[in-house]
């Protein structure tokens, strides 16, 4: 048996040649398994060289802190007292080995003369004959680098929890084939003191939990347990808790604990296991520093099944008093009980309604009626059965084909029902304001929002609903403010990042949306609406070739959906009116084409045929309004303007309150619309009230931080024209174009603009935005002659 045992990643075999050559060169005897065959013997084989060594010498390097076989080894010698590590490239060991003094071979050339490789076979052979020796010098962290656009970080104040496991699997990674038959071997810790603390403690993410159930069948129970503690810990006031969205991004992933901090800017990790077998089950966990990679915390629990509420519990305390600065580290609320078999319907029923699919949400709502069967009084079933009903509402926001009528008839009860048995559960609260925002009570659903975020303010789903309830009050403060952190709470959830790019937008700040929205690109490659997100934020940018580009990747991966009407406008906008986007295309684009390019017959003939095949919808209705305006049918636009109103508010008296009538309240098109034409028909004293609230409205939203995006940006030269301020009208347009980001190339069409259309600025602008889109059209077609 030889005196050295060196455990390495095959990547690093030639630099492993090198050290075995240098210590054999001072007599010592090495062994490494470069002679060893595989097979049945090789697992025995290399457990009795480690036994027998005197020193093993752990090597480690990028591969290999990701390699299961390394890290187990390395724990073996260190249970038997005998671990020296080294660095092959400068990486820090992993999480776990730390402690560890690390000696740096990064710099060394393989020569047995140079003092790096001296300094360590002092060390070594004071290991190996047992004298004293001074300690070898440590590794320096490396920085420390945000995962994190610096965009995102600026509104970064909260940190997140996560539950990984503390095991290590042997498998065979120099041997691929006989990987799958390599046994795993669970690495287990009892409670221990922290080895060191770092400062405050203020966030925490919780990683999902690893399933070692001996069939590994129970990931749902696992990931449920992982998600419990974290609903748990986040109702902690004094403790930011990360969002299960982004805790869980890094599932069965090789990310080290520093890295999942600096992504989620958490201060500590939870990490963990579960074991269920039976009646039985295992809970391991352990709290980290997530910056020094030390253990604060950790102990295993072995009990059974229907104790695991008051594992639950413990754990969630514990972890508490053991952040220093985790707010009264007093004892808080505990898990809510059930019944064990109700417990356990209900984690499956949560697993299938986090993969949302039509068929997972119908499988996860079966599961809660058989849970509340069983257990009628526990409420987190009651409120998860009100959200995965409202997700099988018909519409194109969600996945299945239940009518209003059918879903309130469920959900209303249900959500009734969560908070008669818990009116503090944030989840039954923020299931209600679901609820009311599909009823049309905007209000009602904010209200329920707030009082979800009162109860957990960690649940980031609720500010991104309370974001868009918001937005849809035009309370834009308030929502900027609200999906500020959201995003900071739950930082790897797409829908939350797509929709903090949208807001930078909407804040006029272009190059910070997409900076966001090419890091949605770049976690979600695959997600069609990052695709999206992308080309929004190039629009608002200016660059309209990158945008109408990745609208068309967008589309051929949703394969036609309500995104097709948005990106044949692109195509339009670069006046590429025979691009396959604009073959067959929605009303909307084909219509304005149409007027455009001077067919006024074929844009009424459309418009009014899609109106009266969708008379409830208000976007119909209004362009409609505008064709039949741009095309110099100003009394058929009237009527149906009026017509459409009467029918949405029952009263024609007051229509300047509220504008929006049935359109997202921050819009005053149809106000801007119903005001012109009426001071086309000589009725400027129904047409001032009116022009007046539209004011209003535009300067409330300016002193909000909004900015006029897309079809709005010229609102505001409209209202100037319509209130007969031509230069400033002109002025604002000269503005808008001067930013080389102003698209409406319709503008010489655009009824309101009548007054203009002969006036040389005018044309002068017109001529502008042509260039403009002639420069951006002849980049596009640069990329599409290019293969990427």
């Amino acid at each position: 048996m030889a005196d050295i045992f060196i455990s390495y990643a095959r990547a690093d075999r030639d630099k492993i040649e090198q050290l075995a050559a240098a210590l054999e060169g001072e007599s010592y005897s090495v062994w490494w398994d470069r002679r060893i065959q595989s097979g049945a013997e090789f697992s025995k084989d290399i457990e009795a060289e480690l036994d027998a060594a005197k020193a093993v010498v752990v090597c480690w390097s990028a591969d290999a802190n990701k390699s299961r076989w390394v890290k187990d080894e390395a724990n073996a010698g260190a249970e038997a007292g005998k671990l020296m590590t080294v660095t092959l490239d400068g990486e820090m060991p992993p999480i776990g080995f730390r402690q560890f003094h690390c000696a740096d071979l990064s710099s060394w050339r393989g020569k047995p003369a140079e003092p790096v490789f001296q300094e360590f076979n002092t060390h070594l052979k004071a290991r190996i004959s047992g004298e004293a020796s001074t300690p070898p010098p440590t590794i320096t962290a490396k920085p420390r680098h945000a995962g994190i656009h610096p965009s995102v970080l600026i509104v970064a104040i909260v940190a997140l929890a996560i539950v990984a496991i503390v095991w290590f699997g042997v498998s065979d990674e120099r041997n691929s084939d006989d990987a799958d038959d390599a046994e795993q071997t669970e690495f287990e810790t009892s409670e221990q003191s922290a080895v060191k603390q770092t400062g405050d403690y203020n966030s925490i993410a919780v990683l999902a939990f690893t399933d070692m159930s001996p069939g590994r069948d129970q990931e749902y129970f696992s990931d449920g347990i992982a998600e419990e503690l974290l609903n748990v810990l986040a109702r902690e006031t004094d403790l930011r808790v990360a969002a299960r969205t982004s805790s869980f991004a890094f599932k069965d992933k090789d990310d080290t604990i520093a890295a999942i901090g600096d992504a989620l800017n958490v201060d500590a990790v939870l990490e963990g296991s579960v074991r269920k077998s039976g009646d039985k089950v295992r809970i391991t966990a352990q709290l980290i520093d997530a910056q020094s990679g030390f253990h604060l915390w950790s102990q295993t629990y072995d009990r059974e099944i229907a104790d695991v509420f008051s594992v639950q519990d413990e754990i969630a305390n514990a972890i508490v008093r053991s952040l220093p600065s985790a707010g009264s580290q007093q004892e808080f609320v505990s898990v809510a009980q059930a019944n064990s078999e109700a417990y356990d319907l209900y984690l499956q029923a949560r697993h299938q309604l986090a993969r949302r699919t039509r068929s997972s949400i119908e499988a996860s709502r079966s599961l809660l009626e058989r849970a509340i069967a069983i257990d009628p009084q526990y409420a987190p079933a009651h409120a998860d059965l009100a959200v995965a009903v409202l997700l099988l509402r018909e519409g194109p926001s969600t996945y299945g084909d239940l009518t209003l009528q059918e879903v309130e008839a469920i959900a209303a009860p249900a959500v009734k029902q969560a908070l008669v048995l818990d009116p503090t559960l944030a989840e039954a609260h923020a299931a209600k304001g679901l609820l009311l925002g599909h009823l049309s009570n905007p209000v009602g659903a904010i209200a329920a929002y707030r009082e979800a975020i009162e109860y957990n303010p960690s649940v980031a789903n609720a500010r991104h609903l309370l974001y868009l309830a918001l937005m849809s009050q035009g309370e834009f403060v308030d929502a900027f403010s609200v999906i500020d952190q959201a995003v900071v709470l739950d930082p790897m959830s797409s829908i939350i990042l797509e929709n903090y790019s949208n807001s930078l937008i909407l804040r006029g700040q272009f190059e910070e949306a997409l900076s966001v929205a090419r890091r949605i690109n770049n976690l979600f490659p695959e997600w069609p609406h990052s695709k999206t997100a992308l080309a929004r934020a190039y629009a608002a940018n200016g660059k309209l070739a990158e945008s109408l580009r990745e609208y068309e990747r967008a589309v051929a991966a949703m394969g036609g959906s309500n995104l097709d009407e948005e990106a044949a406008f692109s195509a339009a906008m670069l006046q590429l009116y025979d691009h396959a986007l604009l073959k067959d295309a929605p009303v909307g684009p084909a219509s304005f084409i149409h007027v455009v390019e001077g067919r006024p017959g074929e844009a009424r003939s459309m418009v009014l045929q899609n109106s009266q095949s969708q008379p409830e919808n208000p976007f119909v209705f209004w362009r409609a309004v505008w064709t039949l305006w741009a095309t110099g049918d100003d009394e058929q636009a009237l009527e149906f303007a009026e017509d459409f109103i009467a029918r949405q508010t029952g009263d024609t008296a007051d229509w300047a309150s509220p504008i929006n009538w049935a359109m997202p309240a921050q819009q005053c098109y149809p106000g801007i619309y119903v005001a012109g034409l009426w001071q086309r028909a000589g009725n400027t004293d129904r047409a001032a009230p009116l022009l007046e609230a539209c004011r209003r409205r535009i300067d409330r939203m300016k002193e909000q931080g909004y900015v006029l995006q897309y079809f709005e940006r010229d609102m505001e030269a409209e209202l100037l024209v319509l209130e007969g301020k031509y230069d400033a009208a002109l002025a604002e347009l000269r503005r808008l174009t001067d930013t080389g980001k102003f698209v409406s190339w319709w503008i010489r069409v655009e009824p309101i603009y009548r007054p203009l259309y002969d006036d040389p600025r005018f044309q002068e602008i017109v001529a502008d935005l042509d260039a403009f889109a002639e420069r951006e059209r002849a980049r596009y077609l640069a990329f599409a002659d290019t293969p990427e």
